[in-house]
């Protein structure tokens, strides 16, 4: 593996891991908005993968970790779309980030193959 595989990975598990985080606390603040009823002990996101959509749903869980209620439902399109959001006004460029990798390249390919 080249030099230049090896920055591309590395950035690209960079970028993901800071995305991941920040798609993970966007959707542990919808988590925190729902109110927790009698017998529930927190709520947690579920995935209903379908050919044409993700269904996405926000589930009361009680303290052995079984559904006790649906607490709202979304289209992944719908949550993409306020998750988008915020991300966006918390400053991450979603649109860059599939052009990012255009913006690392290597100095001298006989280089890149020799350091790797």
């Amino acid at each position: 593996m080249g030099l230049l595989e090896k920055v591309r990975n590395k950035r690209n598990e960079m970028v993901f891991e800071a995305l991941a985080k920040k798609i993970s606390s966007s959707l542990a603040a919808f988590c925190e908005g729902i109110p927790l009823a009698d017998g529930e002990k927190e709520m947690a996101v579920m995935l209903s993968p379908r050919k044409d959509d993700t269904t996405v749903y926000l589930v009361a869980l009680n303290e052995h970790g079984q559904i006790v209620r649906v607490a709202t439902r979304y289209s992944g399109v719908e949550l993409a779309a306020l998750v988008g959001g915020k991300l966006k006004a918390a400053g991450v460029d979603l649109n860059g980030i599939g052009t990012a990798s255009a913006m690392v390249e290597p100095l001298n390919e006989t280089d890149d193959e020799r350091i790797g």
